[in-house]
């Protein structure tokens, strides 16, 4: 029990690591673009973007075209406020490792909870306790 804990733990790390880099790396790409005002790219990339294959399994195609009207609303809210957002370039992709980091130690320190927690029989350790605390309270 013990190694699956830290299999999940390791598997939601990279996945979590791998959005925190897309995320980043998206951030680097637009924001020099939206901070010129010249968001034609961006603009003709979303609107010519097709549905994947592997996520039309999980998604209905109807909900696509409302996501790419949405991604396209929040560029144009971006474009509008252009100085505030050329000066939030330099925090932002620091801000996403910074969160990157939090929740990758909440889910260290989980983790680590959980493998205390397991005795040598594969039982949580924690349930002798409570048992004890239980007999406790109703005696008392």
């Amino acid at each position: 029990m013990k190694p699956l804990i830290w299999l999940v733990f390791a598997i939601a790390a990279a996945l979590w690591t791998l959005s925190a880099w897309g995320m980043a790396s998206l951030i680097e790409w637009s924001m020099p673009l939206l901070a010129s005002g010249d968001t034609l790219q961006i603009e003709t990339a979303v609107r010519s973007l097709a549905m994947p294959a592997w996520l039309a399994i999980w998604v209905d195609a109807a909900w696509w075209q409302p996501a790419q009207a949405f991604a396209l609303w929040c560029l144009q809210s971006l474009q509008a406020m252009g100085s505030v957002v050329s000066t939030g370039v330099s925090w932002l992709i620091p801000l996403v490792w910074i969160g990157w980091g939090v929740v990758l130690l909440v889910m260290l320190v989980a983790a680590g909870v959980m493998h205390v927690m397991l005795s040598s029989k594969g039982r949580l350790a924690v349930l002798p306790i409570a048992a004890k605390l239980i007999k406790r309270r109703m005696r008392g």
